[in-house]
């Protein structure tokens, strides 16, 4: 499949990017149908790789076709599908690899200007790659709208577009002369892309779509013809982003030297990917804060991205509220690739930071189950077991309760206490008897 050529024509052309609105071509008496290549993409963002080693015109050249069909596809949402419906974008993209289309170009002389799209299907996403063959002097014109129109039909075969049987089609196969479109695609064109977008199964259309009473065959209203000059004058539309950023606290309270985790969660309601850029937190009492997770952070369509950051409460923070200012910044997919422009949003969050209780000293007594002299010293997260005045035990904290090792110190001393008396009484009572039977002794003799 692709697009010949059979021989070149000369135009005055000059391009302006603003929005005009323009009378539509004329209708020609022809079949209104177009043929479809059986596949479609199953995402709205198609990346479109651009073979090493490609000069800057062609590069210019493919890059004015890919947003064509994104503004004319925009347009034709707009004037026809109120507003209902998602444009593929074709975004450059900066190596090949699954799901993305490679476009390659080749010039020389005695080439065959023209171009031929190859594809396969199979796996998640068609296997695409688009070859333009060019002449010296078409490819060193960055306006020349021949080659433009060449890529934009090539472009058209990628995204699941067949041939139509109208010469004013972007999707006619072959160009003689001036295009007749002026590289723009009519409405059939635009009415079989918008279906293949909707439909969940590409064999219901039959391999052919036919253009509706809804919808009147033309072309964008973006051309205005004087003696001379030809005026192209096509609107610039941004891929719109639609997001939202909910930004959380672990906890409102903290203590001196506590770490706070400080969250957010971005969630992508919109059609186009978008990369998550940027993201501080900076409190008013310590270091700005960078997210754990590495950046940039891309967020699909329909998915959530989340970034966490840890932030520590140093010993010299005042006591009292503080703030947290969270700033992010955000980017989303065009034509050229990610955004230069980024989207920022920012957030306060308040921490209070408490001052701790001062301990408290409890005198160990008999009916708490302690020795006397013991002594335990509580904090607001812990006590400490003060032992003989040298040994320190860390112990949970229950009020009016006292702990394991005092408890264990008084039987201890309930059951040794008797048993050192016992003991002595022992050895006075043979002490005793031994001395008796020493006197009885004497006294016989």
């Amino acid at each position: 499949m692709g697009r010949s050529t059979s021989r070149a024509g000369s135009l005055g052309l000059v391009l302006i990017l603003a929005f005009v609105l323009l009378a539509a071509f004329p209708h020609v008496d022809a079949q209104d149908c177009i043929a479809v290549e059986g596949f479609k993409w199953s995402r709205t963002f198609v990346g479109i790789y651009i073979a090493e080693g490609t000069n800057g015109v062609q590069k210019q050249q493919a890059l004015y076709a890919m947003s064509t069909w994104f503004s004319a596809q925009t347009w034709f949402i707009s004037s026809y599908q109120n507003q209902q419906g998602t444009p593929y974008l074709l975004y450059l993209a900066d190596a090949p690899g699954n799901g993305v289309i490679t476009l390659s170009f080749f010039i020389g002389e005695g080439e065959n200007f023209g171009g031929r799209t190859i594809y396969s299907l199979g796996g998640q996403y068609p296997n695409v790659q688009i070859q333009i063959n060019l002449t010296p002097d078409h490819a060193q014109n960055p306006n020349d709208l021949f080659v433009e129109d060449v890529i934009l039909h090539e472009l058209g075969h990628a995204l699941g577009l067949g041939h139509t049987q109208n010469p004013q089609d972007a999707m006619y196969p072959s160009v003689d002369s001036t295009p007749q479109s002026y590289g723009l695609p009519s409405t059939l064109d635009l009415a079989a892309l918008y279906e293949l977008s909707q439909t969940s199964d590409v064999s219901s259309l039959g391999g052919l779509y036919c253009l509706s009473g809804t919808v009147a065959y033309g072309f964008p209203p973006w051309i205005q013809q004087t003696q001379n000059t030809i005026v192209l004058q096509i609107p610039t539309y941004e891929p719109s982003a639609h997001y939202s950023a909910v930004f959380s606290m672990s906890e409102q309270t903290a203590n001196i030297g506590d770490t706070v985790r400080v969250t957010v969660v971005v969630t992508n309601a919109g059609t186009y990917p978008l990369q998550m850029v940027s993201a501080t937190v900076q409190p008013d009492f310590g270091l700005t804060a960078t997210p754990d997770e590495a950046i940039p952070l891309e967020v699909d369509p329909g998915t959530e991205g989340t970034l966490t950051f840890s932030v520590m409460v140093p010993p010299a923070t005042s006591y009292g509220q503080h703030q947290l200012i969270l700033a992010l910044e955000t980017i989303g997919l065009t034509t050229e690739g990610w955004s230069s422009n980024p989207i920022s949003k920012s957030a306060s969050l308040e921490l209070t930071v408490s001052q701790p209780q001062s301990a408290t000293s409890y005198q160990a007594s008999s009916s708490a189950n302690t020795n006397a002299g013991e002594v335990v010293t509580c904090s607001p997260s812990d006590c400490y077991l003060v032992v003989g005045s040298s040994t320190l035990v860390t112990v949970a904290q229950q009020p009016n309760v006292l702990p394991t090792q005092a408890s264990e110190n008084y039987w201890g001393t309930i059951i040794l206490t008797p048993m050192i008396v016992a003991a002595v009484l022992v050895f006075v009572y043979f002490q005793r008897k031994s001395k008796k039977s020493s006197n009885r002794r004497t006294s016989s003799v």
